[in-house]
């Protein structure tokens, strides 16, 4: 069976976001596309009320240490 994750909303989780298609024109590293990554994620953090403590872009995957109150 499946069952959540578990969380404690007084400790900062680590997610991995992974891109099967994020190759060549696609990667995340190129400039133009790192500029909308990073704009987009603190889109979603404001959004969603996520604290955004690191985040880091390698290429066909992004890394994030993120805080929230709530799952």
């Amino acid at each position: 069976r499946k069952l959540h994750r578990p969380f404690d909303p007084r400790r900062p989780m680590h997610v991995v976001l992974r891109s099967e298609r994020a190759r060549g024109e696609w990667s995340l590293l190129r400039a133009k596309n790192e500029r909308q990554v990073k704009h987009l994620v603190r889109w979603c953090a404001r959004r969603f009320g996520v604290r955004v403590h690191r985040f880091a872009n390698a290429r066909n995957h992004l890394h994030l240490v993120l805080h929230s109150k709530q799952r």
